[in-house]
């Protein structure tokens, strides 16, 4: 049983570390989901936007 518990904490700081990298978390330590998933649909308007320019 150790073992799972090991394993599972080292996932919790390795996806921990990977969302904090990422900015998704807010000053108080909360996950900021949302303004993840607004950053995500910038960066599509921003390709797309692009691609129009090209044409």
């Amino acid at each position: 049983m150790a073992e799972k518990n090991l394993f599972s904490k080292e996932w919790e700081s390795l996806i921990y570390n990977e969302c904090e990298k990422r900015g998704y978390f807010g000053v108080n330590g909360n996950l900021k989901l949302q303004d993840s998933k607004n950053i995500e649909s910038k960066n599509v308007d921003s390709k797309n936007s692009k691609k129009r320019a090209k044409i």
